[in-house]
């Protein structure tokens, strides 16, 4: 498998990211407010179609500010 060249690491860095942190909450909000209902994957993937694109695009504003000062918190 060829690798991406690592300029677009912060791109996919933030992307996967955004997948599965807005999966795993979408997942834990829908169990919480519904319980396991028989229709939940449904909720589940309505809740997820709606959280992904935001989180998508939160996840690649914030990144390089979280980055700057993840770098004057921890020693390089």
């Amino acid at each position: 498998m060829q690798k991406l060249n690592k300029k677009y690491f912060s791109f996919v860095f933030a992307s996967l990211m955004s997948v599965l942190m807005s999966a795993i909450i979408s997942l834990f909000i829908t169990v919480y407010e519904f319980g396991f209902v028989d229709d939940i994957l449904w909720k589940f993937l309505s809740a997820w179609q709606f959280a992904l694109p935001v989180a998508f695009f939160a996840a690649h504003l914030v990144s390089p500010i979280v980055r700057k000062i993840t770098q004057k918190l921890v020693e390089a």
